[in-house]
């Protein structure tokens, strides 16, 4: 008899990552692409594609909740900056009101799952 090995699932909420790069942009105000990356690791167990990272921040400047700039006083090549709009606090705000909500949920759900079994002796 074969034993089937047990299957992983990803359970991250959707956009989490947008949610960190949030975070590391509240902290330290402004920030490039590449700095941001390496910031993110640090909260992200999963490989981060530049790509996506990359998307992500065309996403979230389109949807007004970061702003970037051209910094060419650099050396070397100009790079973007991006930086948290007032949008972006607020919009961070709320995801950290759902993620309360979505610990507690888990939190609940964990008691119940470790609790014994009422077999009703």
């Amino acid at each position: 008899m074969r034993v089937k090995k047990p299957r992983t699932t990803a359970v991250t909420p959707k956009n989490l990552l947008m949610v960190v790069m949030l975070m590391a942009l509240q902290r330290s105000n402004s920030s490039y692409g590449y700095k941001l990356m390496e910031e993110t690791k640090a909260f992200w167990r999963e490989a981060i594609n530049r790509g996506t990272v990359y998307r992500t921040l065309r996403q979230m400047e389109k949807n007004g909740i970061i702003k970037s700039s051209w910094d060419t006083n650099a050396n070397g090549a100009a790079r973007r900056l991006y930086s948290i709009t007032d949008e972006g606090e607020a919009h961070l705000d709320l995801w950290m009101e759902s993620l309360k909500q979505y610990q507690s949920n888990v939190e609940a759900f964990l008691r119940l799952y470790h609790r014994p079994p009422n077999r009703g002796e």
